[in-house]
Order: structure tokens, then C-alpha cells, then sequence
């Protein structure tokens, strides 16, 4: 089949004779080569053209199937492609979804690093089962260094150098909450506090240990 060129329009801004070339030709093909050699315009310019031409609750559809649609609304008589451009885009309706927790999803890390706090310290009044919770919210996303920040802190603000806080809550962390597993505590610490000076000998001027 021999093709007949039209006028090229090349790089040259979109203007109302183009649209009305794309509605003369659409009836009869849904070829975007052929289209866009008949109107002068580059196939790949076609697509987002022609979508401007659909009704506003069809302008959604993925670009592949523009041409087809268009196509085939040409070719009903009453279908009024000018009067379709000129119809509002459909705002898509914003949806929000809140969450609302309860119970210990519901609470605040700061609460939660309290609580998990308190109960590491009484661990020997706490059932098997109890402690296995308590172990499953410490591998909560940075719940284990909150603690450990928290630790630190109450430390100092008691009055021990950083330092030596550092390493009491290293120790204590160790066996209290970790079961041993110095790892993962040196991790925990190390990862958000500056590295303390080597220190084995935290404790105070008179030479007492704090543990």
C-alpha cells in the first residue's frame, strides 16, 4: 500500500491543523507510522497527542493502547473529539491513610526503651516466655541503641565520664540483655558513639568499680 505524505511539520509547535489532520486519518488507521507520515509529525509524537483528544475518564489509559481507542471513537459518529479536548482533567481523589495503634505498637520509642529498660532490670522475676518478648522488641529497628543511649545518658548525668559510662553499659547490656553476645552490644554502642579511649579501668578516683 502506497502512502501518501503530507506536509512536514517536523519540530514545528502543535497547532489546531494538526488535530484536525489526526482526526481525518484516525478513522481509517490506528498505524502510528502510517499516521505520522500522512500529517507530517513523528510516530512517537502521536501517543500523548492523541490522548489529549479522549474523553477526560479515558485519558488514564497506558500509552500502547492511545491510538487504538482513539481509533475506534473516530469511528463513531457521534463522537466529538473537539469537545472532548476541551473537558477538565479528572483530578484523581487524594486518599490518607492514618494508622492508629494500640498497645505496644501504639507506644513511643522513648516509652518503649522505658519500659524494656525496667524490665531488664528485674529480669529474674520475669517468666521465659516474658523475657522471650522482651528480646523480640529489642530486635525492634533501633530500639537496642536507643537503650544503650539512654543507659549512657543516665550515667552521665550522674557523674561519670562518658567514657567510663560507655563501657559500664557495654558490660552491663552484655550479660543483662544479650545473653553474653558482646558483639552485637560493641556494635550497638560503637555505631552511634564516638569509640571511648581504651579504658579496662572504668571506675571512680578512689578506685572502686562500676559496674
Amino acid at each position: 500500500m502506497t502512502i501518501t505524505a503530507g506536509e512536514s511539520r517536523y519540530g514545528m509547535p502543535w497547532a489546531r491543523e494538526d488535530y484536525e489532520r489526526l482526526a481525518d486519518v484516525l478513522p481509517e488507521t490506528e498505524d502510528a507510522f502510517e499516521i505520522g507520515v500522512r500529517i507530517g509529525r513523528p510516530p512517537t509524537a502521536l501517543a500523548e497527542r492523541c490522548r489529549a483528544m479522549l474523553p477526560a475518564r479515558e485519558r488514564h489509559i497506558p500509552g500502547c493502547m492511545v491510538l487504538n481507542r482513539l481509533h475506534r471513537l473516530m469511528q463513531e459518529e457521534d463522537f466529538d473529539w473537539e469537545s472532548a479536548m476541551r473537558e477538565p482533567e479528572i483530578k484523581a481523589p487524594v486518599t490518607v491513610v492514618e494508622e492508629h495503634h494500640t498497645g505496644w505498637k501504639g507506644l513511643e520509642t522513648a516509652d518503649k526503651v522505658a519500659a524494656l529498660d525496667a524490665l531488664i532490670a528485674h529480669r529474674e522475676h520475669l517468666a521465659p516466655d516474658e523475657w522471650k518478648r522482651v528480646r523480640e522488641a529489642l530486635d525492634e529497628p533501633g530500639i537496642d541503641e536507643a537503650l544503650a543511649r539512654r543507659r549512657i545518658d543516665r550515667l552521665v548525668r550522674q557523674g561519670w565520664a562518658r567514657n567510663d559510662a560507655h563501657y559500664s553499659t557495654m558490660f552491663r547490656l552484655q550479660y543483662e540483655a544479650f545473653d553474653g553476645d558482646d558483639d552485637r552490644v560493641a556494635f550497638i554502642l560503637n555505631a552511634h558513639e564516638p569509640a571511648p579511649e581504651p579504658n579496662p579501668w572504668f571506675g571512680s578516683d578512689d578506685g572502686d568499680w562500676r559496674y
